[in-house]
């Protein structure tokens, strides 16, 4: 792990077209775990299954990833630059990477608007009239990491550190996460006797705390319900579980989705048994932490509870824009918009599996 020795491993035959395309402003998702062994009730994942991205890949994927990064990262700085230059205005904030109009008069706008859409930028992030009162949607681009299975499931025991633990997914985080593209992900939480997972989650925590550039806030979505097998066994032990999991990620300022619907009568016991003393156990907490809580409702749209008589149900797998995924296998697949589309395997694969 210390040293993988990258050029061992074959690298991916792409020309540039289609490495900007399959790993540029499109990619929505790395999916480095598919398959779950959580095995909640509710859940989109259809089997227990678990296929891992081999770690090597996931440097070759990060690697092009961060590449396209870096030149959008070059292309912000340099059109802010140029903006500057050419219209003695400052719009560039270069913590967040956003245009800042404060300093603009209204009727001096349009040439900084103009700058901007005859630099090489505006193939990349093309201009839109609200950058200007909402300078926050200029970049908006996140990269997640699940899709059907956890991430606190990823390990790779071909790939050991030097004091002989796996690959696990806090190197798969820090591998990808960038200031511009930082990493998203949910995890329905795992055991207190898995200490890959919780080594994991642990290294995400202190590499946040100690380059705070890379992001803090609303990335980390932590699952609370019913329904998994853990929960399935005994709250109690679930509920002590899920404690630990929401002490180890505070620190990144998480959102957790309940699923604690009161007309929802075998929630009784859940709220009763976990939701209420997980809130007290929250509360407990440093309050330099902030959580953002959201009451999830099960979707019978999709998902193991489907019914095919809930088509006003959220889709929870799907997008609100088309994009690409990139499975462990290789595979590269492009989900389209629209309710329940799903990613379809366009043909491509970037590398194989030996057998």
């Amino acid at each position: 792990m210390e040293n993988p020795h990258l050029e061992l491993f074959e690298d991916f035959d792409l020309d540039p077209e289609h490495e900007e395309t399959f790993f540029g402003m499109d990619l929505a998702n790395v999916r480095v775990v598919k398959g779950c062994g959580k095995r909640c009730l509710h859940c989109i994942v259809p089997d227990l299954n678990i296929e891992r991205m081999p770690f090597p890949a996931v440097l070759r994927n990060a690697e092009r990833v961060k590449r396209f990064n870096e030149k959008v990262r070059s292309l912000v700085v340099d059109v802010f630059q140029q903006i500057e230059s050419e219209t003695g205005y400052k719009i560039g904030d270069f913590d967040r990477f956003w245009p800042c109009f404060d300093s603009v008069p209204e009727e001096d706008r349009q040439k900084v608007i103009s700058v901007y859409r005859a630099h090489p930028i505006q193939s990349v992030i093309p201009w839109r009239d609200d950058f200007i009162e909402y300078p926050q949607i200029f970049f908006v681009s996140r990269l997640a990491n699940y899709y059907d299975g956890d991430v606190s499931e990823y390990r790779d025991t071909a790939f050991l550190h030097e004091d002989g633990t796996p690959a696990d997914y806090g190197d798969v985080f820090k591998a990808f996460n960038h200031p511009l593209r930082p990493v998203e992900f949910t995890t329905a939480g795992w055991s207190r006797t898995d200490r890959v997972a919780q080594r994991a989650m642990e290294k995400i925590v202190l590499l946040l705390q100690r380059d705070p550039r890379h992001g803090r806030s609303n990335l980390v979505n932590i699952s609370v319900s019913r329904f998994p097998y853990m929960a399935q066994r005994g709250y109690p032990q679930y509920l002590e579980a899920m404690k630990n999991v929401i002490r180890t990620l505070a620190p990144l300022n998480p959102n957790i989705n309940l699923f604690d619907s009161p007309d929802d009568p075998e929630n009784a016991d859940f709220i009763a048994i976990v939701v209420e003393p997980l809130l007290m156990f929250i509360e407990s907490l440093s309050t330099e932490s902030h959580f953002t809580f959201k009451s999830a409702v099960v979707s019978k749209y999709a998902g193991r509870m489907a019914d095919g008589n809930h088509e006003e149900d959220e889709d929870i797998a799907g997008f609100s824009m088309p994009c690409y995924h990139l499975f462990p296998d290789g595979t590269v697949a492009h989900q389209t918009l629209g309710k329940g589309n799903r990613p379809t395997p366009i043909g491509e694969r970037l590398y194989s599996l030996a057998a």
